[in-house]
């Protein structure tokens, strides 16, 4: 779309179809694929998906998103010049092993339509659709996105045999709008429902997503890189300190840290105190130093 724009002389067009591009990419394909970009990730067991994120995915991911990355840089050149040669040198050496050292000597790129899976792309728009749906309905509702909920029902969708029986698209879906089972029920009367009913269960996994989250902020703060080990200090109410036991491992895992303290303690990198469901929280952490 962008050759077909630039050789008909609509450079407006062919800027938005590479902004409209850039979005996707950041915030759906880097962003669902954030975990197998994680090296100490590369041997645990993805819990969402179900499924091994192991070297060989990493190495996939990073190989894909390297080759978008200077194919996108080649689509810049005429629009942004100094840029495009700035994330063209950036990434090395190309998948091509080109020889040339700059990205206006290389050939524009060009489209290999064998590769291209109408079906597969027109099912991943339907779901990202009903993704958009679902979030909406869950911010009419007031319900934050890292809260899990029970199910989301859908009445009718483009491609509906087709996603129905892909496990993958479904278990996006899933993920994408935080529920645990997806239903087909033709007696609805909206094209999509979203039980907001909050169970105990979800309500504690949810507290867990959250702690996750302000940990892994924290982390960030530290400067810290995934791949360094931590001690976590808090000190938290004793319903939330009974959920964090309960689930330790899996909090260890997620936030690559090595002991969890329940205390305070005044040996730490940086610390953070805010609150959990209305409830005051204190954390810390600091690196682990090997000898």
């Amino acid at each position: 779309m962008v050759t077909r724009e630039l050789e008909k002389y609509e450079i407006n067009k062919a800027a938005e179809f590479i902004e409209d591009f850039v979005g996707d990419l950041s915030r759906w394909y880097i962003r669902r694929s954030r975990r197998r970009f994680q090296p100490h990730r590369r041997h645990h067991l993805n819990e969402k998906a179900g499924k091994q994120v192991g070297e060989k995915g990493y190495e996939n991911a990073c190989q894909v998103l390297g080759y978008i990355l200077i194919t996108l840089s080649k689509m810049l050149a005429p629009f942004t010049p100094f840029f495009a040669e700035a994330l063209y040198l950036s990434l090395g050496s190309n998948p091509r092993k080109s020889a040339w050292q700059s990205v206006h000597l290389e050939n524009w790129p060009r489209i290999n339509k064998n590769l291209i899976d109408k079906n597969l792309l027109g099912q991943m728009g339907e779901i990202r659709r009903l993704a958009s749906l679902a979030l909406a309905k869950r911010a009419e509702a007031g319900v934050k996105v890292r809260q899990p909920l029970a199910s989301l029902k859908i009445k009718s969708c483009q491609w509906q045999e087709e996603i129905q029986n892909n496990l993958e698209l479904l278990d996006l879906l899933k993920e994408e709008v935080n529920v645990k089972k997806i239903i087909f029920v033709p007696q609805i009367k909206e094209e999509i429902e979203l039980d907001t009913k909050i169970t105990y269960e979800l309500r504690e996994e949810g507290l867990l997503r959250e702690l996750i989250r302000i940990i892994q902020n924290l982390r960030q703060d530290a400067g810290l890189e995934s791949k360094d080990e931590i001690v976590l200090m808090l000190q938290v109410p004793s319903e939330l300190e009974k959920i964090i036991q309960k689930q330790e491992r899996l909090i260890k895992k997620e936030i690559n840290a090595s002991l969890i303290e329940y205390k305070r303690s005044d040996k730490f990198k940086v610390e953070l105190e805010t609150k959990i469901d209305a409830e005051p929280i204190w954390l810390a952490l600091r690196k682990i130093t090997l000898v």
